[in-house]
């Protein structure tokens, strides 16, 4: 059941990689360095994968499904996130000029709210459930 469930993490994390690298193609760095990029995505996905089954094999959650719902959700929390990365263009020069106005910090609410805050509240939330006896 551990690797099954290993498997189905990184599969999800590794389709997640091919979403986002789909949204940012026409970014001249995501064009330039998917190699790398997949490379130390594979490595931070089996590395979460591992950690993720570790806290789960003591978990009355351990079940396939609840695996593949919870890690579906943080799948799809990262490529709103890079949809929004992508998609928000802010012209910092212009903003620096004073001739452009962001709408409060659009970009850094966004990569605040979806890149650290949401993810860290539902490994938290496994966590706490895990060991919850």
């Amino acid at each position: 059941m551990r690797a099954f469930i290993f498997i189905i993490t990184v599969g999800q994390l590794l389709v997640a990689f091919v979403i986002t690298m789909a949204l940012g193609w026409s970014h001249a760095d995501v064009r330039n360095m998917w190699p790398v990029v997949l490379v130390f995505w594979t490595i931070l996905s089996a590395a979460y994968a591992l950690v993720f089954v570790v806290l789960i094999s003591n978990s009355p959650m351990q079940d396939w499904r609840v695996a593949a719902a919870w890690n579906g959700a943080i799948v799809t929390m990262l490529v709103i996130y890079s949809a929004m990365y992508y998609g928000l263009s802010i012209d910092w020069i212009g903003v620096s000029e004073g001739t452009v106005r962001t709408r409060s910090g659009t970009k850094i609410c966004v990569t605040l709210l979806l890149g650290l805050a949401v993810p860290a509240l539902l490994r938290l939330a496994l966590f706490a459930m895990g060991h919850r006896r």
